[in-house]
């Protein structure tokens, strides 16, 4: 059951009317939490809160505190979100637990955000000012980390991407992994890819071929 002293930084962390006071609530939880005072059960029940900033709170509370037991409803959870900062949340708990449990789930969310966010429409955003590379960046983050040849074509498709950071990522992942690209494909990306950085990444694999 969740303390005093933790529901007074909770509505703290919610109401605050500051940034200071707001982040003075979240290391006051984080102290919490590495004192053992914070149960995973609390935690579990955080995640069910209709509140946003708590449920925002304890997903990163699972993944700081590394509860075993909450991994499965964090990676249900992250596949039915599409909220940006939520999602984030997510991501940013996958990392912390520095494990490859979390590949898959990611990968997928990769390729459903793809699907619902085309390249004519990707700019104007999912929900509000929800924009895919947002997410894709730290998915891509963990996935250097984690992935393996398995994600090969989910990682080559980010090849066409409209951003420039995410091609760099791909490209970077593909020569990471020693992922099959076509000499013709990256002579293509070496002379006509709007970023220096993925011309020169570009040219440095080809030296390898």
């Amino acid at each position: 059951m969740l303390q005093e002293e933790q529901l007074q930084l909770l509505d703290q962390l919610r109401f605050g009317q500051s940034f200071s006071e707001r982040k003075d609530a979240l290391i006051g939880l984080k102290a919490l939490e590495d004192s053992g005072l914070t149960k995973p059960l609390d935690i579990k029940t955080l995640l069910n809160d209709d509140d946003s900033v708590t449920r925002n709170y304890a997903i990163g509370a699972v993944g700081r505190m590394k509860i075993e037991e909450l991994k499965s409803k964090l990676i249900n959870d992250f596949a039915q979100s599409f909220d940006p900062i939520i999602l984030i949340s997510y991501i940013e708990a996958f990392i912390s637990y520095d494990q490859a449990d979390f590949v898959i789930p990611i990968t997928d969310k990769i390729k459903v955000l793809q699907k619902s966010a085309p390249k004519k429409t990707k700019k104007q955003g999912l929900e509000g000012d929800f924009i895919l590379e947002q997410i894709i960046i730290p998915c891509l983050k963990y996935l250097e980390q984690h992935a393996d040849k398995d994600q090969a074509e989910m990682i080559k498709s980010l090849l066409n991407d409209d951003d420039t950071n995410v091609r760099w990522h791909a490209l970077k992942m593909i020569d990471q992994f020693q992922i099959d690209i076509s000499e013709n494909q990256l002579i293509e990306i070496k002379e006509k890819d709007s970023s220096l950085l993925n011309r020169e990444q570009a040219s440095m694999m080809l030296d390898k071929k």
